[in-house]
């Protein structure tokens, strides 16, 4: 059974996120279960009673954390990575790091974050121009938990 979850402003519309809670439980047992090893943490920000907020990232051996997915209201995008920092540092990351969606690219740079072009890349082919262009303008919400990452290959 799909949940809406209304989460995103962005030009004044919110943006909707239909999950299938089996697909995201799915989802979370294999980003738990990466060969290679390390832990999953997951956090939900709230302001109050609100929830503002989520974050995964994986905190491998050589205590690199690998973010997997943020998701901020727009308001709330610079506290939500203000707490994903705290508590990677809190347990025993050097460094986080992950894909950039562009548009948290104003609240990374605002927290001294260094970027660079490296891997990993993303290859896209639709049949339909308009879910191709959503890729190219940004309107798509896709992470490294949509992605290839927890297959370890």
């Amino acid at each position: 059974r799909p949940c809406r979850i209304n989460v995103l402003s962005r030009g004044g519309v919110r943006a909707r996120f239909f999950l299938r809670w089996r697909t995201f439980r799915w989802l979370l047992q294999r980003a738990r279960q990466r060969t290679g090893s390390g832990n999953l943490h997951a956090a939900v920000v709230q302001d109050g009673d609100q929830v503002v907020g989520w974050y995964l990232y994986h905190l491998e051996r050589d205590q690199m954390a690998t973010v997997l997915q943020v998701v901020a209201e727009a308001d709330a995008v610079r506290p939500v990575l203000e707490q994903l920092f705290s508590q990677a540092s809190h347990h025993g990351a050097m460094a986080v790091t992950g894909r950039a969606e562009p548009r948290y690219l104003q609240a990374l740079s605002d927290s001294y974050c260094v970027f660079h072009r490296r891997g990993p890349w993303v290859l896209v082919n639709a049949r339909q121009p308009a879910l191709l262009r959503s890729f190219e303008t940004g309107d798509v919400w896709f992470s490294r938990l949509d992605g290839e990452w927890c297959l370890a290959f």
